[in-house]
């Protein structure tokens, strides 16, 4: 059984600082029936399409619904995003502390390439398991300025050991071309959310991404440094807090000499962590 992953941005071309890049993986026989099921629920709300954002915000199609419908649709959407994905992915940064010189390539790219070596990591473990020995299909929002960009830098990274044994295609489509495209909407919007309420608003996580915590996630934070290059947590129990990791991201998306001096800190201790 081979596999697709459905991937959208949040925060890269606005004003925000924390942007993202996320989405789920699906098993191919699965794709057909959910895309059935979103169509079927967008026109019992008689929705367009399902944008995260204008939901939040009532606003574009969801103005003149009230807060209590709007509930309603997004508990139905993510439902039934958990009752198919496989597992989500997404990979943050924040984009004052990145920069295109030190990665060696612009925002959008990096953050297509991390988010889909996550996704490759799990259909490696699938195969291992003797349960999956399909290749990954990758499926991304059209329409970002660096698209073109992108897909060079994609096309040139898919001979990367991490993704070259899984990788079987990859296009750029519209969400209304196809709805899949409006899952990863819902969790790119929730993962820049997810630092924003951590670190800068002091905020429990939201309601909706504590459900879609029901299915395997995958969050890897990303920043730059110019003694270090790209650095990466890889996170794969995202619900769960502790200690040692709110000081790696507080270092990772703060600013500031304070966070600069913890960063150093927290690196100089991984560095030697892994050398012994």
């Amino acid at each position: 059984m081979e596999a697709t992953t459905y991937l959208d941005e949040s925060g890269t071309d606005d004003k925000s600082n924390v942007c993202a890049v996320a989405g789920y993986v699906f098993d191919e026989a699965s794709i057909e029936p959910l895309r059935k099921q979103w169509e079927t629920a967008l026109d019992c709300y008689k929705l367009p399409s399902f944008h995260m954002v204008d939901c939040a915000h009532g606003k574009g199609p969801w103005k003149n619904m009230p807060s209590h419908l709007r509930h309603e649709a997004v508990v139905r959407f993510i439902e039934l995003v958990k009752q198919s994905a496989e597992m989500g992915v997404a990979t943050i940064v924040s984009k004052e502390r990145f920069s295109e010189e030190v990665a060696g390539a612009d925002l959008y790219s990096v953050l297509l390439q991390h988010v889909s070596v996550s996704a490759c990591g799990w259909n490696g473990v699938r195969r291992g398991r003797g349960a999956h020995k399909g290749r990954m299909g990758f499926v991304f929002e059209s329409g970002h300025k660096s698209q073109t960009k992108a897909g060079r830098f994609f096309e040139s990274h898919a001979n990367n050991l991490l993704i070259a044994p899984h990788y079987r295609t990859h296009e750029f489509a519209g969400k209304q071309e196809d709805v899949l495209l409006q899952c990863a909407d819902i969790l790119a919007w929730h993962a820049t959310k997810f630092i924003k309420n951590r670190f800068f608003q002091k905020r429990a996580d939201r309601s909706e991404l504590r459900s879609l915590f029901d299915v395997p996630h995958v969050f890897t934070y990303l920043t730059t440094h110019p003694d270090c290059g790209i650095v990466i947590y890889r996170d794969p129990y995202p619900d769960v807090d502790n200690v040692i990791k709110n000081q790696w991201l507080s270092a990772m998306f703060r600013s500031g000499p304070e966070a600069e001096a913890q960063f150093k800190r927290m690196h100089a201790q991984y560095n030697q962590l892994d050398q012994t």
